[in-house]
């Protein structure tokens, strides 16, 4: 009894199935867009019109690439050295400013820190046609329209389309802030007199004691007596050299008389004569540890 219910029941749902599916396709709306009289052609485009409209096309969510570009830095820095003397006996101190290149200090720092990249809201857009042929005009909107559609074995599909992808480019830079160091260097008083050509008087002559000699270039006669008479421990004389810019530093390895700190080796007696005229060539003064008669 129950197996004869079931039957009954599937009966009549095919019934109905077949009485609906004439109906669906065979209205007006089915039949602008058969197109049955128009020909081949026309059915052909049609078909494609109905692929086309049940085609939903999906663009995934944009993604973010993050590239920085870092500038390159460039540094140039010049740092000056002052060395203040002291002149003439017995007189009131004399200052003059005596500058020479020592070494640059640089102090690197990044003003420019990478940003942080603004985050893009990630969306994913799905795009669905809603207009309808001008010769499915009979068709009463999209959906009925699509059931048409239908009746050519035409369904709805889903097409993907590539990510789309937005490059962001951040640009960073050094920037470089130097430091000029200055130097002051107090020289005995007497010494260094730039009215006598800081001490460099005296030509070439004897010295009766083993010295050593050290050589500082891009100098000049004021800086030469300075390096001497505070530097150098055991300067017994300076020269300054102006066809090549050096300065010659003399000093007791082993010398005379009394060991004290600025001349723990002792003192170096030489003769240096006086040189007659002015003060040009390569001339000698006399430091802290020599002695000239």
């Amino acid at each position: 009894m129950k197996f004869s219910s079931f039957l009954l029941v599937t009966a009549v749902h095919s019934g109905l199935a077949s009485i609906l599916q004439p109906r669906v396709c065979g209205d007006n709306c089915a039949r602008a867009v058969a197109g049955m009289a128009k020909g081949p052609s026309f059915t052909s485009q049609a078909k494609a019109d109905c692929s086309s409209f049940l085609l939903a096309t999906v663009t995934p969510a944009t993604t973010t690439a993050m590239t920085t570009t870092t500038l390159p830095t460039i540094v140039t820095a010049t740092a000056y050295t002052t060395i203040t003397t002291y002149s003439l006996i017995g007189s009131a101190a004399k200052r003059s400013a005596v500058a020479g290149p020592i070494a640059q200090v640089e102090h690197l720092e990044n003003r420019n820190p990478e940003p942080t990249p603004t985050a893009l809201e990630a969306r994913q857009v799905t795009v669905v046609p809603s207009s309808t042929p001008t010769y499915a005009s009979s068709c009463s909107g999209a959906a009925r329209y699509s059931t048409a559609c239908s009746c050519y074995g035409i369904t709805a599909t889903t097409t993907t389309a590539p990510t789309p992808t937005y490059t962001s480019t951040i640009t960073t830079s050094t920037v470089v802030s130097t430091t000029t160091t200055t130097l002051t260097v107090a020289v005995p008083s007497g010494v260094c007199d730039p009215a006598q050509n800081y001490g460099a008087i005296y030509e070439q002559g004897n010295r009766d004691s083993a010295t050593s000699l050290l050589m500082y270039y891009n100098s000049n006669t004021a800086n030469c007596c300075a390096r001497c008479f505070t530097e150098e421990q055991n300067c017994s004389e300076y020269l300054f050299n102006p066809n090549n810019g050096a300065c010659y530093l003399y000093n007791v390895i082993t010398g005379n008389g009394q060991s004290t700190p600025t001349c723990p080796s002792g003192s170096d007696h030489m003769e240096l004569p006086l040189a007659p005229g002015g003060y040009s060539g390569i001339l000698v003064g006399v430091g802290p540890c020599g002695t000239n008669n």
